[in-house]
C-alpha cells in the first residue's frame, strides 16, 4: 500500500547521470510486509542510486528529512493523515505524493509539492526528473509550505469530530 515498488521502478527509468538518489525508509508490518520489502529490495538490487535505510520504529527515521530535497510519498491507497506529509512540511521539505485523498488535501500541486497519479510509474519518473533538473523548483515548493498543523492541532480536530459524532449520533462510516 505504501508504493515503494513504484519509486524503485521510476528510479530505474531515470536518465543516467541525473543528480538524484532514493533513500527508502519503511517499516514492514507482519509477514506480508516483510515479503514485500524483500521483493522491493530484489527489484532495486545493483542500482547505486537506491538506498534502504535501517528500519526505524520511532521518529529517529525523521533525522533523514533535513538531508533530503523532497519527501516522496507514493501511497497506493487512501491515507488518513498523512502524518508523514506534515512531518516533511515541518522540516521545510516539499512533497511529491500520490494524488489520492489525504495527501491531496495537504499537498498543492506546484504549490508546496507535486501530485502524481499513484500507480503511473512514467509520471513518477517525470516528476522526479523535473525536481532534479529544474534548478529552482525545490526552493519554489519550499516557499509554498505554509503554517504546518501540529500534532496538537490534529489531535484537537480528531477529538472535536469524535465529540460531534457522539453528540449527534451520526454514523461515522
Amino acid at each position: 500500500m505504501k508504493g515503494a515498488h513504484v519509486l524503485v521502478d521510476a528510479f530505474k527509468r531515470l536518465q543516467k547521470g541525473l543528480p538524484v538518489e532514493l533513500h527508502i525508509l519503511a517499516v514492514a508490518a507482519a509477514t506480508e510486509g516483510e515479503k514485500y520489502r524483500e521483493q522491493v529490495r530484489r527489484s532495486a538490487a545493483g542500482d547505486q542510486l537506491i538506498h534502504f535505510l535501517p528500519e526505524a520504529r520511532d521518529h529517529r527515521g525523521l533525522d533523514v528529512l533535513p538531508k533530503m530535497d523532497a519527501l516522496l510519498v507514493p501511497s497506493q491507497w487512501l491515507e488518513t493523515g498523512p502524518l508523514v506529509v506534515l512531518e516533511a512540511f515541518a522540516a521545510g521539505k516539499p512533497v511529491i505524493g500520490s494524488d489520492l485523498g489525504g495527501i491531496r488535501e495537504l499537498v498543492t500541486h506546484d504549490g508546496n509539492g507535486l501530485l502524481v497519479p499513484h500507480d503511473d510509474v512514467t509520471a513518477w519518473t517525470a516528476a522526479i526528473a523535473r525536481l532534479a533538473t529544474d534548478a529552482g523548483l525545490a526552493e519554489r515548493l519550499r516557499q509554498g509550505i505554509g503554517p504546518v498543523r501540529t500534532m496538537s492541532n490534529v489531535a484537537s480536530d480528531m477529538a472535536a469530530l469524535n465529540h460531534e459524532v457522539m453528540e449527534t449520533g451520526r454514523d461515522a462510516a
